[in-house]
Order: structure tokens, then sequence, then C-alpha cells
């Protein structure tokens, strides 16, 4: 896989964005790049290497806006913080839950909990709780979060949102089901 190159347009992918003539008709919005990005438990931030990606970000966006039907910039999809349930990160315990990982991390302790990396509580903590009824709490508060997702697109009369590459953005597509692709920058 990604061996073929037959398929990427001649000058790359950014210029099939230019001679699309489909953009024409597409109401876009984008997420402001200040407010979308990964936080600093999974991102260390470096101001250069920070500021470079919210540039490149924008430089993407205003290639969009010139080929947009619309656009529509800082559109108001509810902050990804908005996903944190009694201070858990309410994906990732469901997502830790269905897939039972504490069960097998436990099985192949030797190679999935390696000594500098001994714990596990979260995943415990995660198995531990009553499986009904907190799985349907949790259920409720993700996808009243990923409404925020159709609503956004409802309230700007948008047809997609776009955010930068290195936010939780992908979560409202886990929430909500709804199509999610990365395009590059260049």
């Amino acid at each position: 896989m990604g061996e073929n190159k037959d398929d990427v347009p001649p000058g790359g992918y950014a210029t099939a964005m230019k001679r699309a003539e489909g953009w024409k008709e597409l109401r876009i919005g984008t997420l402001d790049p200040e407010k979308f990005r990964y936080n600093k438990a999974l991102q260390t931030p470096v101001p250069e290497a920070i500021e470079q990606i919210k540039m490149a970000t924008i430089e993407g966006y205003n290639r969009i806006k010139k080929h947009a039907k619309e656009y529509h910039y800082d559109v108001s999809l509810r902050l990804d913080k908005g996903f944190n349930f009694e201070g858990m990160n309410a994906l990732i315990e469901l997502i830790v839950t269905d897939f039972e990982l504490a069960a097998w991390n436990e099985a192949h302790a030797e190679s999935a909990l390696p000594s500098e990396y001994p714990n596990q509580d979260f995943i415990t903590r995660s198995v531990a709780f009553d499986q009904s009824d907190r799985r349907e709490k949790l259920m409720k508060h993700i996808l009243e979060v990923g409404k925020s997702l159709p609503d956004t697109l409802d309230k700007y009369q948008i047809d997609a949102i776009f955010g930068p590459s290195d936010s939780w953005f992908s979560k409202y597509s886990a929430a909500t089901g709804f199509s999610l692709c990365a395009l590059t920058l260049g």
C-alpha cells in the first residue's frame, strides 16, 4: 500500500483542489487552529512548531476560501473538551471498555506493560464501572456533544467543516458517524 503513485494527480494533491470545479458549489466552514488543537497532554508545545502548523493550516484555509462557494472561518463547533465526562475522556473510556483492553494487557503483561509504564489504573477503572448504567450515560453525553457537528452544519448552512490536523476534530466523526478525511497542506 502506498507504493502505487499512479493515482496522484500531476503536481501533487494540492493541484487537484485547484482544478476541481466541484469546489465552487461547496459551502465550507473551518475551525480556528488556536481553539482546535491537541492539548499539552498529547502534544509537547514547541512554540515555533505550533506557529508553523497554525500558519500552514491558515494557508490551507485561504486556498479553500478562494474556491468555495461560501466560506465561514471559526464556525462555532462545540470545543472537544466537551467530550470529557466527570473528569474523564468519555470516548476513550467507552472504547477501552468495549475492547477489554485491561484483560488483554494483563494476559500479555510482559509486552503490554513494560516496567517503565506499569500503570493501567485508568483502564482498570473503566472496566470496573457498572457496564449498563455508566455506558448509557457515556453514550448519551458523547452523542449530545457530537450533535454540535450537524447543528453547526445547519446553523451556517455549510456542506463541510475543515479543522486542523493536529486536533481532536476526529472525535466528532466518532460520535456522529459523519465522514472524516484528511487533506495535505502542501
